[in-house]
């Protein structure tokens, strides 16, 4: 029975580690068919609904993302084609399959689509919001390409809106971003611009020199839709100069490579230009023959500015041709599709606002039974309350930055003041080692050898009157009496015994050394088993030889207990007489007292002192050190 489970477990366990690999392979091509897609996006449209329509049939299992995938690439496909309405409809399912990602690239690519496609159909308030969504996504990604072609295609939309200058910003933006690298599109799509603003600016020249070099990085890089731009572009420079013959072979060319392409839309403008050419020339037969073509195939693909323009150019040909009933008629034809533009505008914003509605009835779960009137009431009194929201929301962030900078300045200048205590404390010590060095192995000596040739000097002069006599004995006695006061200063100020034997042993040494009789000193120690870095040993050497020098100086103690105590996590230092105490807070006034000097060594090393005093009753020092971690 037992070897049956094993098989069975084994057999269920290489299941799911097949289905895992599976998963795993699958995602992976999804992964390879579409970076396909987004590299041949100028290049070759069938090559994109191929690998579009692989996506979706291998992604029906896999995760929302990867189904997003292949709504991109069929809206790509798509909007190539210039069936920009079933464009947004993939696109927007894309945006669906997203919401519930991270997946930000993606998203930002499906808004990229549709600010594309809108912009293509002429509703560019409905692009530049798309676009502007999509820039936030591309900036926190610090994606630098695609922050660039988007503000190519913002200067696209103010360019078409005949705000030049806003047009140039963004499109030099796009070129700075860029830095020069011509072999992305991005960058020709920039360049493209550029050349357009030049060319509406009469600047014919730098116009066609830029047109020139796009055309020529296109050619090498085949990308052919492209190149079609840069040569509209030439043939409209050549149609301001005047020079209708040129501006018409380059208007064919432009025709030759997008009816190649299938794209309608630019095959629509390259026809109104031609249209516009022939009315420059007073050929109105054919330039009403390119109109009515360029109408035809602007109505194919929605894109009712282009219908609106070119019934405006066929009212002036028309007019031209002594056609006047026509022309009326053409100009009447004209303001109904701005007409129909302006009420297209409104109805997708209706829609929009009908769909933020509907999300909001389905999560909340409530039946709302409004009009349309009301159902704008009430989402302008939200976006009124929402702006609100967002200014105080911005207010607190603000604020909150201010706190965090002010805090991060304090703790700098806190920091400042630590580095300045602790050079101030290591130039002392520094100093003192120096000074005791100096008296140890200069004075010293000194006075030594001093005291040597005095005792020879005796011996030699034996016999000498006794008043000579009595003078060399009191000069031995007092270079004698020197050379010990010499030993005691430079002990004190670097005691061998803190070097050699450690923080308690100094401490006893000290007290023993000094000479005070009405003063009785005891030091205890408990549980110093843990050593303690030199650098702390001589901070609270210094600490204790101040607080005793005090007392012995200023307090008239009888009694004097010195308690040192290593805890868990730190060490504490008790220092108590029974002194005339003192006020500690006219304490700075008195000289010697040194309790700045106390203080700021002891929170050197992070702890805390406390003097517990009054006049006439004593005075208890409780400094306690922690163990840094």
């Amino acid at each position: 029975m037992f070897p049956v489970v094993i098989f069975c477990f084994s057999i269920l366990c290489n299941s799911c580690d097949n289905g895992k690999a599976d998963t795993d392979a699958g995602t992976s091509a999804v992964h390879s068919w579409y970076r396909a897609i987004i590299s041949k996006r100028y290049q070759d449209n069938d090559s994109i609904d191929y690998y579009a329509l692989r996506i979706d049939s291998a992604a029906k299992n896999l995760p929302s993302q990867y189904q997003a995938m292949a709504h991109i690439g069929m809206g790509l496909f798509n909007a190539k084609k210039t069936f920009f309405q079933k464009a947004l409809s993939e696109y927007m399912i894309a945006i669906h399959l997203l919401k519930n990602t991270n997946v930000d690239s993606l998203k930002a690519k499906a808004y990229t689509g549709m600010a594309g496609a809108y912009k293509n159909m002429g509703k560019f308030s409905e692009s530049m919001d798309n676009y502007l969504i999509a820039l936030r996504l591309y900036e926190q990604q610090k994606n630098i390409d695609a922050i660039a072609g988007i503000h190519s295609n913002i200067a696209q939309i103010h360019q078409l809106k005949a705000e030049m200058d806003i047009a140039r910003h963004h499109v030099k933006e796009a070129i700075s971003l860029l830095s020069g690298d011509v072999n992305k599109s991005q960058y020709l799509i920039a360049l493209h611009t550029m050349a357009n603003l030049y060319g509406m600016d009469g600047k014919f020249d730098s116009a066609l020199a830029i047109d020139q070099q796009g055309i020529i990085i296109t050619d090498n890089n085949h990308s052919s839709a492209l190149k079609s731009t840069f040569l509209d572009n030439k043939a409209n420079c050549f149609s301001g100069m005047q020079m209708f013959d040129s501006a018409e072979i380059y208007f064919k060319q432009c025709l030759e490579i997008d009816s190649s392409l299938g794209n309608r839309k630019n095959m629509s403008d390259t026809w109104l230009n031609m249209g516009e050419l022939k009315l420059n020339q007073q050929k109105y037969k054919e330039g009403e023959a390119h109109l009515q073509h360029s109408i035809l195939l602007a109505k194919e693909v929605n894109y009712t500015p282009g219908v609106e323009h070119a019934w405006s150019l066929l009212g002036k040909i028309y007019k031209g041709d002594q056609q006047f009933e026509k022309a009326l008629q053409a100009k009447d034809s004209a303001a109904a599709y701005r007409n129909i533009s302006i009420n297209e505008k409104t109805e997708s914003k209706i829609a929009e606002l009908r769909e933020v509605y509907d999300a909001e009835k389905k999560e909340q779960t409530i039946l709302l039974q409004e009009t349309k009137l009301s159902r704008q009431r009430l989402l302008t009194i939200g976006l009124s309350l929402f702006a609100v929201f967002i200014a105080l929301l911005s207010y607190l962030f603000y604020k909150r930055a201010a706190l965090k900078k002010e805090r991060q300045l304090q703790e700098q200048l806190h920091l400042q003041q630590q580095q300045a205590t602790i050079d101030i404390l290591t130039a002392e010590e520094k100093e003192r080692k120096r000074i005791a060095s100096d008296l140890h192995d200069g004075v010293g000596q000194l006075m030594t050898a001093a005291w040597l040739n005095l005792q020879a000097a005796s011996d030699q002069l034996k016999g000498m009157p006794s008043e000579h006599s009595q003078l060399i004995s009191k000069s031995l006695q007092l270079v004698d009496e020197s050379c010990k006061e010499v030993r005691a200063v430079s002990h004190n100020m670097m005691p061998n015994a803190l070097l050699k034997k450690g923080l308690v042993n100094a401490i006893r040494e000290f007290v023993q050394q000094l000479n005070v009789r009405q003063t009785q000193i005891q030091v205890q120690t408990d549980g110093l088993q843990k050593p303690l870095p030199n650098f702390v040993e001589t901070v609270l050497y210094r600490v204790i030889q101040e607080s005793v020098n005090n007392v012995v100086k200023h307090a008239d103690a009888s009694r004097l207990d010195i308690t040192i105590t290593q805890e868990e996590e730190g060490i504490s230092i008790m220092i108590e007489d029974n002194g005339k105490g003192f006020d500690v807070n006219n304490a700075g006034q008195q000289e010697g007292i040194g309790l700045e000097s106390i203080r700021s060594r002891v929170q050197y090393l992070k702890g805390s002192v406390e003097w517990n005093t009054a006049p006439g009753k004593g005075t208890l020092v409780a400094i306690y050190i922690p163990y840094s971690k």
